[in-house]
């Protein structure tokens, strides 16, 4: 569900919502936009025995996905978000739960693909204009050894 949550963000920004340039900086982006970790949100994050290595991020205190992606969409939407980016695995949204979400009720509702616009394919457009004519394509040079052939 991370990920998905990563998606969802990255559809309401139409941008990446989390893009380090390395592993580390990920880490960084995450906890500038998340909060740092804490054993409070994440349960059993002191028996994962990470704290030499959180030792070389700042302190973020607050989330931020308000800030960044509040105008963005919906309170539903931002909520959703925010259940999906749980840094706590068993806390996080199920998919099952996320798809029975509030958000996914508000308008413009989701419409079933048979109401879907249709479009028609090239194919068809192809071959309801003339058939085209092969021998109107000028050849394309092959290479023969260090010389051209026409």
């Amino acid at each position: 569900m991370w990920a998905t949550g990563c998606m969802l963000g990255e559809f309401f920004l139409n941008e990446p919502l989390i893009q380090g340039s390395s592993e580390l900086d990920q880490i960084r982006l995450i906890f500038e936009l998340l909060g740092t970790p804490k054993e409070k949100i994440w349960p059993g994050l002191r028996e994962l025995d990470v704290s030499k290595f959180m030792l070389q991020f700042r302190e973020c205190k607050e989330s931020t996905l308000r800030e960044k992606l509040g105008h963005t969409t919906t309170e539903e939407g931002l909520d959703l978000l925010q259940k999906m980016l749980l840094y706590d695995p068993c806390t996080r949204i199920t998919a099952e739960k996320a798809l029975l979400h509030p958000y996914f009720q508000e308008s413009p509702k989701a419409i079933t693909p048979y109401m879907m616009p249709k479009f028609p394919s090239r194919r068809s457009i192809q071959s309801k204009g003339k058939k085209r004519d092969i021998s109107a394509i000028s050849k394309v040079p092959q290479r023969v050894g260090k010389r051209q052939a026409v």
